[in-house]
């Protein structure tokens, strides 16, 4: 038994009322997943102002630190060579009054 040409014709028209429904939601779940992609691509450009934010503070942060451990060396050479030079000064400061102590006593 074969179909007729009519007999095609009505099954595909019932096929596309019984699937309707099905195309409307596939639509929908399009919509949706569509939505969904833009949110992604708002999020997506977010975190990389976020991560360039995060990467550009820590270069800041590691420049502040780097800055203050070269201002601490500085600070303990100065300090280093403070201290040598009193010690000096104090030191000539103690051979000058111990020759004018050995002058006045001859």
């Amino acid at each position: 038994m074969a179909l007729s040409k009519d007999d095609l014709q009505a099954l595909s028209e019932l096929l596309d009322i019984k699937l309707q429904p099905i195309y409307k939601q596939l639509d929908k779940v399009n919509a949706r997943l569509d939505q969904m992609d833009v949110r992604m691509n708002e999020m997506d450009a977010q975190l990389k102002r976020i991560d360039s934010s995060v990467t550009r503070n820590y270069a800041l942060t590691l420049d502040f630190y780097g800055n203050q451990t070269e201002y601490s060396r500085h600070q303990l050479l100065y300090a280093y060579i403070y201290t040598i030079t009193q010690t000096h000064v104090h030191t000539i400061a103690q051979k000058k009054k111990s020759c004018k102590i050995k002058e006045q006593d001859t």
